[in-house]
C-alpha cells in the first residue's frame, strides 16, 4: 500500500540536499567551537532517545562543521553515489502529484538556508502545486519556539487555515 500525505507543513525544511550548503562545512557551525569526532560520537548511541538529550548536539555541530552530514545521516558519500542521492532530493522528487505544501522558515536561518524553502516553494508552483510559504522576518532557525512572537502566532494561524483548506 502506497501511503502518501495529504499536505506537507515544513518547518525550515531542506529543499535541495545537494547544495554546497549541506555538503561544505557551515560557516556559521565553524564559529563555535570546534567538537572533534571523538567528543561528537560519545553521546551517540544505537538506540533511539525521546527525552531531547542536548549531548548528542555535539554530533550534528561536529557533522556540519565537517560537512558530512549528509554522508552521516545516510552512508551515502554525496562525492561519489550522487545518483543514490537524487531519489531522496526533495527538489527533484516534486511532481503535479506532490500533496499541497506550506514553507514557515526565518529569513535570517543560520542552520538551514531560507532559499530552501523558497526554491522548493517555486518548484511546486511551476508544478501546479497548492502552495504557501510564510517568511518570518528576522528569524533563525527554530522561531516557532518564540510562540509569544505576533508574528509566530500569526503564522500558527495560518497553518490552521491551510489544513483546514486542504484536508
Amino acid at each position: 500500500m502506497d501511503i502518501r500525505p495529504k499536505v506537507i507543513v515544513s518547518f525550515y525544511g531542506y529543499g535541495d540536499i545537494l547544495g554546497e550548503w549541506l555538503s561544505k562545512p557551515s560557516e556559521y557551525y565553524c564559529q563555535k567551537p570546534i567538537i572533534n569526532k571523538d567528543t561528537a560520537c560519545q553521546h551517540v548511541g544505537d538506540s533511539e532517545i525521546t527525552n531531547g538529550q542536548w549531548e548528542r548536539f555535539d554530533y550534528y555541530l561536529y557533522c556540519r562543521q565537517q560537512g558530512v552530514w549528509l554522508k552521516e545521516v545516510t552512508g551515502i558519500n554525496n562525492e561519489h553515489d550522487l545518483t543514490k542521492l537524487i531519489q531522496y532530493n526533495p527538489i527533484n522528487n516534486i511532481t503535479v502529484d506532490f500533496p499541497p505544501t506550506l514553507f514557515l522558515h526565518g529569513d535570517q536561518d543560520t542552520d538551514v538556508p531560507y532559499e530552501q524553502s523558497v526554491i522548493m516553494y517555486k518548484k511546486l508552483k511551476e508544478k501546479g502545486v497548492a502552495t504557501k510559504i510564510i517568511t518570518i522576518k528576522g528569524a533563525d532557525h527554530v522561531f516557532d519556539q518564540n510562540f509569544s512572537d505576533l508574528q509566530v502566532q500569526s503564522a500558527f494561524e495560518d497553518v490552521i487555515d491551510f489544513l483546514k483548506t486542504h484536508l
